[in-house]
């Protein structure tokens, strides 16, 4: 197997950021993806954060949650009263997570 190089990984993360709602469309496997993007992504080697995302309902309630959180509450504030709020409404997420 090819080993990435640290270019290679920033510049997936860069399309990960732009297009990873397509991405995980095209491989339709939450769990490969998890494995995938632990795999290629560079490691976050910070504190402790605590992150938000602003989350479509239906997907909530089907346990679909998105892959992509922030650090900033406005930001996932944007995307629970916008973009994720399509047809059954958004809501904002919030969870404290470890590097680990």
């Amino acid at each position: 197997m090819h080993s990435l190089t640290e270019d290679e990984r920033k510049e997936f993360h860069t399309y990960w950021t732009v297009s990873g709602h397509k991405i995980r469309e095209q491989i339709a496997d939450d769990a490969r993806l998890g494995e995938l993007l632990g795999t290629v992504l560079p490691a976050y080697e910070g504190p402790g954060l605590l992150l938000y995302r602003g989350e479509n309902l239906e997907r909530l309630q089907s346990g679909r949650l998105g892959f992509c959180w922030t650090s900033r509450r406005d930001v996932a504030e944007m995307f629970a009263t916008g973009l994720n709020a399509t047809s059954s409404g958004g809501a904002l997420l919030q969870c404290r997570i470890e590097p680990h």
